[in-house]
């Protein structure tokens, strides 16, 4: 999964440094109904990289290769 989505300078990285560089952010859990929505601050330094992974998981999912 790791080569599938993440960028060429996080795909050498531990499973310890993805989660402390991505996992452990700032941000609050909403939830309503039957839905939980994880609300970060676009400031955050990783918010760009997140919105890209995310973006690449919904391109796989797309095509059938997840």
């Amino acid at each position: 999964m790791k080569r599938l989505v993440l960028p060429q300078s996080w795909r050498r990285k531990r499973l310890k440094a993805i989660r402390f560089g991505l996992i452990n952010l700032a941000g609050q859990v909403q939830k309503r109904s039957c839905q939980l929505k994880t609300l970060i601050s676009p400031k955050q330094p990783t918010y760009a990289l997140l919105l890209q992974i995310r973006e690449r998981i919904l391109q796989l999912v797309r095509r059938g290769n997840y």
